[in-house]
């Protein structure tokens, strides 16, 4: 079974998170954790190429003036893309 993991921390959670996804699941990025896709394109870029989808919750990247629409690795997602998701997947929640 898929999980959609949520990260909502750009510290420890992100690394632990990073280091249990599986082929198939999908990382969704919230609240502070939007920033890492500056602080760490590096290890998220990546995760496409293993068959993880990444989402960044669209009113979070909004809040902290950030826009992904220029990074093509990554998906915005609204709160009722989140749902969607969360009803496709098991979720396993990092803080």
């Amino acid at each position: 079974m898929t999980l959609l993991h949520t990260v909502n921390s750009d510290a420890s959670a992100l690394t632990d998170c990073l280091s249990a996804l599986s082929q198939g699941d999908a990382l969704l990025l919230m609240q502070n954790a939007v920033y890492a896709l500056h602080s760490r394109p590096a290890e998220l870029a990546i995760l496409g190429s293993r068959n993880i989808r990444l989402f960044a919750l669209h009113d979070d990247l909004a809040a902290r003036g950030l826009d992904a629409d220029a990074i093509d690795w990554v998906e915005t997602a609204s709160y009722d893309d989140f749902v969607a998701l969360a009803a496709r997947h098991s979720v396993c929640a990092w803080y």
